[in-house]
């Protein structure tokens, strides 16, 4: 598959789990058409995408992986050959020359990438699924992984999150390990931690 390739494909099943994330589809698509707006389009001004893609936009390889990126360019940044999304629920707006999976992320077979993203996901999952799915983040990159969870959030201050509040102690009890360097951002009141890892330092 070359980076100019688009497909989609489905390798969870017809429906998502139930328990992996806490807010449903029907939720989030009355959301996007209230608004008028797609995921990105809402969050685009946001200061931890500018972060985290400070991390990765001289980054090169043969693939980059988002894990949750929906619409969002941050799968565009630096040199690679091939670059890949995988995604919970079907993506509407899609990006030129990414390939689009479409199912759970736990279920999806390992395969090796020069760098994996996942931005504000960790937050959703169960207690159940959280650590394994961000130990499989490192278990698919070779090179690096960057990771961005809300920090320090209280509890209910969402109702889709079922982690808050996040901190670096918590982050690290799902990792397995710290990162290479980290910072919170700030966006008007709300606060989010990216950290950049270096994949195999566990």
């Amino acid at each position: 598959m070359n980076a100019h390739t688009r497909t989609t494909s489905d390798f969870s099943g017809n429906h998502p789990s139930k328990t992996l994330f806490s807010i449903p589809l029907s939720a989030i698509r009355i959301r996007e058409k209230e608004a008028g707006m797609s995921y990105w389009d809402r969050r685009k001004h946001l200061n931890y995408y500018h972060t985290a893609l400070g991390f990765v936009e001289n980054l090169s390889g043969e693939g980059i992986l988002d894990v949750g990126g929906w619409d969002t360019p941050m799968v565009l940044a630096g040199e690679f050959q091939n670059r890949l999304v995988v995604n919970l629920w079907k993506v509407n707006e899609r990006l030129s020359g990414v390939e689009y999976h479409i199912g759970d992320f736990l279920a999806w077979p390992v395969k090796p990438f020069d760098v994996v993203l996942c931005l504000q996901v960790l937050e959703h999952l169960s207690d159940e699924s959280v650590a394994r799915f961000a130990r499989k983040l490192f278990e698919t990159a070779t090179r690096h992984v960057v990771i961005s969870v809300p920090y320090k959030w209280r509890r209910g201050a969402s109702e889709s999150h079922l982690q808050d509040p996040v901190d670096e102690h918590k982050l690290r009890s799902w990792t397995g390990q710290d990162p290479t360097a980290s910072q919170v951002v700030t966006d008007g009141s709300m606060r989010r931690l990216v950290a950049f890892y270096n994949a195999g330092e566990g």
